[in-house]
């Protein structure tokens, strides 16, 4: 139930910065996006109310991780599976972080099978 109301919190931020005109991209570097911490915590509900309001879901953290990144490297399933049917997300498919390493190379390293079939169909 917590989680839920931090996500209600954040969808009530997001409706209040779109009234006003501020980004919703807005954060204060080097730390990630909204967008990007969403991925990391695979909270679909939120990434996605992010993406209609705007985000750029191709943002890259200081290490060059993507959305896509967090959400294999964390191995969340259902935010790969909404992320990769994003007309954009064909962008960052095989975007390299600082490792020189792609979300496939992380799936296939950590034995994540349903995510690297995702990635692989």
């Amino acid at each position: 139930a917590h989680f839920k109301t931090k996500t209600e919190n954040a969808l009530t931020l997001i409706d209040f910065y779109k009234s006003k005109g501020i980004p919703v991209d807005l954060h204060n570097a080097p730390a990630p996006t909204p967008f990007l911490v969403a991925a990391y915590y695979g909270n679909v509900r939120l990434a996605n109310a992010l993406y209609v309001a705007g985000a750029n879901i191709t943002a890259v953290d200081d290490e060059n991780n993507t959305a896509l990144l967090y959400a294999v490297k964390n191995n969340q399933e259902d935010f790969v599976a909404w992320f990769i049917a994003l007309p954009e997300a064909s962008a960052v498919l095989h975007a390299t972080d600082n490792d020189g390493l792609n979300a496939l190379d992380y799936a296939v390293k950590e034995n994540f099978d349903s995510v690297t079939a995702m990635l692989t169909e």
